[in-house]
């Protein structure tokens, strides 16, 4: 009875502190995508404005990083520790794909080469929960519609077109991913470990998988 309790705590744990870190994760996606929205930004590759507050909010997520292994590390404030590490992963997404995407409401790459079929399969998923091929009508999907089918859910449930929220929808969905990421680390190896960890994978997967979010979040 003893041996199977402790895993089974560890499991529960573990599963609540990702609900928890996920929840915190959707408010500063969120928050930060809904912010960058309230100003009519200039383009990301015509102005260094945006480049330099997305600069600005990584370093503030590269602070929260370093304070959060500091607090592992001399063993205090654990929740505070826990909380720096989930806003500086999922700020870290939001800020680095947000603001650059700020001046439009399309997601990396637009509407064009793999981004015109992945749109059009979430506005498929969007309009109708059945499953069904994102170009031809009456046939089952060709594709894996997983992430394409919970996107067009939230599209659903938020009023939004398939196209409208594929940027909300893939930068949120990073971020929670990111931070259950960390957690998910902290089982394995010392937590002030999983927060490098977990940083240095998620700015690997933002500047080199983000584009293909629905595999982003798998290899993160």
């Amino acid at each position: 009875m003893t041996i199977g309790v402790a895993p089974a705590r560890r499991t529960a744990s573990a599963v609540g502190e990702i609900v928890l870190g996920a929840l915190v994760a959707v408010v500063v996606a969120t928050v930060g995508l809904y912010a960058f929205s309230l100003v009519q930004w200039p383009a990301f590759n015509s102005s260094n404005v945006t480049r330099a507050l997305t600069t600005l909010g990584q370093v503030v997520a590269a602070a929260l990083f370093a304070s959060s292994i500091c607090l592992y590390r001399i063993r205090k404030w654990p929740w505070i520790a826990r909380v720096s590490a989930w806003v500086g992963l999922s700020g870290f997404v939001t800020v680095t794909l947000g603001m650059p995407l700020a001046a439009t409401k399309l997601y990396l790459f637009g509407i064009s080469v793999d981004q015109e079929f992945r749109t059009e399969y979430l506005t498929r998923l969007t309009d109708s929960a059945s499953l069904r091929d994102m170009t031809y009508a009456d046939i089952p999907p060709f594709y894996p519609a997983g992430w394409f089918w919970l996107g067009g859910r939230v599209g659903n449930l938020l009023g939004m077109d398939g196209w409208e929220v594929f940027k909300p929808y893939a930068i949120g969905l990073l971020a929670v991913t990111a931070v259950a990421s960390f957690v998910l680390w902290k089982a394995l190896i010392r937590a002030d470990w999983a927060v490098a960890v977990s940083a240095v994978t998620t700015a690997l997967v933002v500047a080199h998988a983000s584009p293909e979010a629905y595999s982003a979040v798998i290899v993160m």
